[in-house]
C-alpha cells in the first residue's frame, strides 16, 4: 500500500514531504541535469514561472510532478571542484505507477528547476537555497558564478546586510549614510566603493528606502551619490539587473560621468550569493557590464595666454 501525501502550497508553489513507497526510484545525473548550454534556449519566455526562497538547515523537498522529464541546472561554479553532484546536493525520484515524484535541494544555492506536465505544459522555477537575492525585476535563468570580489571593506544595505558577504563590511540604512560613511573612509585617499543592494534595470536602492536611478523623482538621491566625486575611484554595484539593457547602460555611464569617470561595474540579471564549500560566492544569471565615461577635455587657454602677452 502506498502511502499517503500531504501537499502544502506556499507561493503557489507546491511543497510536499519526501515520498516513502518503494516504487520511487531514483534519477540518474543523465534524466535530472539541465544541461548548462541549453539555460538560455530554454528559459526563453515560459508560460509558468515562480521564485521559491527557503532559509535554515539544509535538506529540501520542493513540490511533486507527474512526468518522468525534469531537470535541475544547479548554479555553474568557476572551479570545476565545487560543481554540484547529483545525489548529493540535489536529486530526485519518479514513481512510474503512480506517475508522480519528488526532487530535493541539500545544498544552498539557487537552482534553475524545470518540470514538464502534460496539463500545463514546461514549469520553470528558481530554488534559492539560503541564498541572498539582491532584488529581481523578471523571470531570470540559471545562476553562474562571477569572480568573487574581495574590498577592503564594502557596505551593503541594512535589509541584505545578513549574513554577511564580507570579512569587513558595513551596513548602511539610508542613501545619506552610505555617502557621509564613504566620505569618512575616504579621508585619506579615494576608494574602490563595492555596494550590495536590492536593483532593478537601471537602479539600485539602498535599505528597501532611497532608490538612485535617472527618473525624475529620483534625480535628488542621484545628485547625492554623485557627491562621491572625488572620493571613490571605481564603483561596483552588487544589486540586480542594474545594468541590463539601455536603461541600464545609461544608468552606469551616467553614474561614471557624474564621478568623474570613473568605472562603474553593474550585472545584467539577478544577483545572489550564497556559501559554497566554507565561503560566500557570488553568481547571476547575465553577467558585468562596466560603463567608463570620457572626461571632456579642458577648454584651451593657449588663445587667451597668447593674446594677454603681446
Amino acid at each position: 500500500m502506498k502511502s499517503s501525501i500531504v501537499a502544502i502550497c506556499v507561493g503557489g508553489i507546491l511543497l510536499a514531504p519526501a515520498l516513502s513507497y518503494a516504487e520511487c526510484r531514483p534519477l540518474t545525473a543523465g534524466e535530472l541535469e539541465l544541461i548548462p548550454s541549453t539555460w538560455d534556449a530554454r528559459i526563453g519566455i515560459p508560460p509558468f514561472y515562480g521564485e521559491v526562497n527557503y532559509w535554515g538547515p539544509a535538506s529540501y523537498v520542493l513540490g511533486q510532478f507527474y512526468s518522468p522529464i525534469h531537470l535541475i541546472a544547479p548554479p555553474q561554479m568557476l572551479n570545476p571542484a565545487d560543481n554540484y553532484v547529483v545525489g548529493i546536493d540535489y536529486g530526485g525520484c519518479f514513481d512510474s505507477t503512480a506517475w508522480t515524484g519528488e526532487f530535493s535541494y541539500s545544498s544552498p544555492g539557487s537552482y534553475l528547476t524545470t518540470t514538464s506536465r502534460v496539463e500545463e505544459g514546461v514549469l520553470f522555477v528558481i530554488v534559492n537555497i539560503a541564498t541572498k537575492n539582491l532584488g529581481a525585476c523578471w523571470a531570470q535563468g540559471g545562476a553562474k558564478e562571477f569572480v568573487f570580489p574581495s574590498p577592503a571593506k564594502s557596505y551593503e544595505g541594512a535589509d541584505v546586510a545578513n549574513p554577511p558577504d564580507f570579512a569587513n563590511q558595513e551596513s548602511v540604512n539610508s542613501l545619506t549614510d552610505l555617502v557621509n560613511k564613504v566620505t569618512v573612509d575616504a579621508g585619506g585617499g579615494m576608494i574602490d566603493l563595492v555596494f550590495a543592494g536590492a536593483g532593478c534595470e537601471g537602479s539600485i536602492t539602498v535599505n528597501g528606502v532611497d532608490e538612485v536611478s535617472l527618473l525624475p523623482a529620483d534625480a535628488d538621491n542621484f545628485t547625492k551619490f554623485c557627491s562621491l566625486r572625488g572620493k571613490v575611484g571605481s564603483v561596483r554595484l552588487l544589486s540586480s539587473s542594474t545594468g541590463h539593457g539601455t536603461s541600464g547602460s545609461s544608468f552606469l555611464e551616467a553614474l561614471s560621468a557624474c564621478l568623474g569617470g570613473v568605472p562603474v561595474t553593474g550585472y545584467t540579471g539577478a544577483v545572489k550569493s550564497f556559501s559554497r564549500n566554507g565561503r560566500r560566492r557570488w553568481a547571476c544569471y547575465g553577467g558585468a557590464v562596466t560603463k567608463t565615461a570620457p572626461v571632456p577635455a579642458l577648454p584651451t587657454t593657449w588663445g587667451k595666454l597668447k593674446s594677454t602677452f603681446r
